[in-house]
């Protein structure tokens, strides 16, 4: 008996009728898109309320210590760095001039790039 693929490998669009939702692909993009597009970082919060990647260093608002926690750095694709703590952006730091993106080496204990999902093959 010949083989013979599962009929939903072989409909065409046409068979299928139209999209669910036309305008799906003229919604608009998501405000945070940048933040999610970024090289996640964890790291932990020095005494004086800094947190550093690399040669770049964030001061924490003094509205309360947050010394020895450990927060997400996001070094987004346009070179702002964004410090996260329970979902909330503690900080945020402009990008440095003519800045390029480089992703930082894990160089403590614990620390280095985060993804949401595994990085694809290169």
């Amino acid at each position: 008996m010949p083989f013979s693929p599962p009929s939903s490998l072989t409909s065409t669009r046409a068979s299928r009728g139209p999209p669910p939702d036309p305008r799906g692909a003229e919604r608009l993009a998501p405000r945070d898109l940048a933040a999610g597009l970024s090289c996640r970082y964890t790291r932990r919060v020095a005494h004086d309320n800094t947190v550093r990647l690399g040669p770049r260093w964030v001061q924490l608002p003094r509205r309360r210590s947050h010394a020895g926690r450990r927060v997400e750095l996001r070094e987004c694709l346009d070179g702002r760095l964004l410090v996260f703590a329970d979902g909330a952006c503690l900080a945020t730091q402009p990008a440095p001039p003519a800045f390029i993106l480089r992703p930082h080496q894990s160089g403590h204990s614990g620390s280095g790039m985060v993804f949401d999902t595994p990085p694809g093959p290169a």
